[in-house]
C-alpha cells in the first residue's frame, strides 16, 4: 500500500514527491519503487529521477511539458499506481575493502569506542547487506543503511581536509564510501581499490540509489594487486 505522500512544485523545473521524514528500508524500497515507475511511466516528459531517503526530484523536459502539468499527471498516476507491479531488479554489488594498517586510520579509534577487537568490528562490517538508501554529499557518495548498532559512532569533531578516494567510512548509524578525494568528517576504517566513480564513463558511478553493497574484507596485498590491475574483481559475482 502507498504510504501517505505530497506532491509539489518547487522550481520551473522540479517537482517534488515527499514521504514522511524518516530513514526506514522499507518506505525506501517504496521510494526506489515509485522513481522506477515513473521513469517508466513519464520517459518522454523527464529528464531525470532522483530518488533520496524519502522523497523523489523529478527534473521536467521544459521541451514536453509544464511542470504543473507533470505534476497533475504524477498525482493522478500514484492515486491508482500499485508498486507490485513495478519490475524493479535489485544489483547487489561485493566491494573488496581492505581493513588493515594506513587504509583503516580510525579502526582503533572505533574499536575503542566499541569496546571489541578490531577483527570484530571487520566481521560485523562485512556481515550486512547494505541497501544503498540515495546517493549525494560527493558524486557517487552512496549512502548505506542497515550498520550494526555496535558499531554506531558519531563524526569526528574536526573532518579532515582530505580523505582518500575509496576511504570507507561510519558516521552515526550509517556507512558509506568516499569515491572521489574530499575533505569529510566519518571514521575511516577501510579503503576500497575499486574506481566507484569515473566522469568519463557512460555511467560514472558503478554504485546506484536502490543498490546493495555488500563489503569483503582483504589483505594489503590483495588490495596492492587490485589496484594495480594483476588481480581482477567482479563487483557483481564474489
Amino acid at each position: 500500500m502507498m504510504k501517505k505522500i505530497e506532491i509539489m512544485t518547487e522550481s520551473e523545473s522540479m517537482l517534488l514527491i515527499r514521504w514522511q521524514s524518516v530513514i526506514d528500508v522499507s518506505l525506501n524500497q517504496q521510494v526506489h519503487h515509485t522513481a522506477q515507475a515513473i521513469r517508466t511511466v513519464f520517459n518522454e516528459s523527464i529528464r531525470d529521477v532522483i530518488p533520496a531517503y524519502h522523497s523523489i526530484a523529478v527534473i521536467v523536459d521544459p521541451l514536453e511539458t509544464s511542470v504543473s502539468s507533470l505534476c497533475d499527471a504524477v498525482e493522478a498516476f500514484l492515486l491508482t499506481f500499485d508498486e507490485v507491479m513495478i519490475q524493479h531488479t535489485i544489483r547487489k554489488l561485493y566491494i573488496p575493502v581492505c581493513y588493515e594498517g594506513d587504509y583503516a586510520p580510525d579502526m582503533d579509534e572505533l574499536s575503542q569506542y566499541a569496546q571489541m577487537m578490531p577483527d570484530e568490528v571487520v566481521k560485523r562490517h562485512t556481515a550486512p547487506d547494505y541497501p544503498v538508501y540515495m546517493i549525494g554529499f560527493l558524486p557517487g557518495f552512496p549512502y548505506l543503511g542497515g550498520l550494526d548498532e555496535k558499531l554506531h559512532m558519531p563524526r569526528k569533531e574536526r573532518p579532515r581536509k582530505a580523505i582518500a578516494a575509496g576511504s570507507v567510512g561510519i558516521a552515526g548509524g550509517q556507512t558509506g564510501i568516499y569515491p572521489l578525494q574530499s575533505p569529510g568528517g566519518w571514521q575511516l576504517i577501510g579503503r576500497t581499490p575499486i574506481k566507484l566513480f569515473d566522469v568519463a564513463a557512460l555511467s560514472p558511478s558503478c554504485i546506484h540509489a536502490g543498490d546493495v553493497v555488500r563489503f569483503v574484507a582483504i589483505s594489503e596485498q590483495d588490495y596492492d594487486a587490485i589496484e594495480k590491475g594483476k588481480k581482477r574483481w567482479d563487483l557483481y559475482t564474489l
